[in-house]
This record gives C-alpha cells, structure tokens and sequence, in this order.
C-alpha cells in the first residue's frame, strides 16, 4: 500500500510493508470493535443488575473490545455472540470485583 502525503508542497510516497499494513488493519479493527461495544452499551438496559454505571462500563470498552475479537478469533464465534459475551464477561468480572472488595 502506498500513502501520499503533502508537505510545504512537496509530494512524499511512503509504501507499507505487509507488517505495517497487516498492523494498521489490526488497529482499525479494534477501532471498529470498540465502536460497536459503546453503541450496544447504550442498547442494554441490564447495567444496573451489574451494579456499574454507564459511564464505568464505557470506561471498559477496550478490555470488550478486546475480548470480543478474542471470542471471534479464538472461540470462532460469530460477531454479535462474540460481542454480547465479551460485554457480559466484563461486566460480570467487574461485579465479582467490586463484591470481593466491599466483603
């Protein structure tokens, strides 16, 4: 892949390797992954049985991200699957978390 760029007029050609292209494709991914995890957060009416506010679960979008592109690479679950575990499995660590520490 070729990116041009211009500065102070003067074109520059940089070519991406295949680890820099195969990199930048892993990044918008989890862009993406992240995306999909906050629109859904703010489709579910469950956070209060997880005893977390929006704006903690919104803090936890990476670690959801994360795991739901986990779910789909490793458990070869289909996206929507993947994704409503990961929020699930997140929030139920975080529950388990903040029980342990109030006990």
């Amino acid at each position: 892949m070729v990116i041009k760029r211009t500065f102070g007029g003067v074109e520059f050609k940089l070519t991406l390797s295949s680890d820099e292209l195969f990199d930048a494709f892993e990044e918008q991914q989890f862009l993406f992954d992240s995306e999909d995890v906050k629109d859904m957060l703010y489709d579910i009416d469950t956070l209060g049985e997880y005893g977390i506010t929006m704006e903690d679960a919104l803090g936890m979008v990476d670690q959801m991200a994360y795991e739901m592109r986990r779910n789909i690479n490793k458990y070869e679950m289909g996206w929507r699957e993947a994704r409503d575990e990961a929020i699930n499995q997140v929030l139920s660590a975080e529950q388990s978390r903040r029980e342990e520490v109030t006990a």
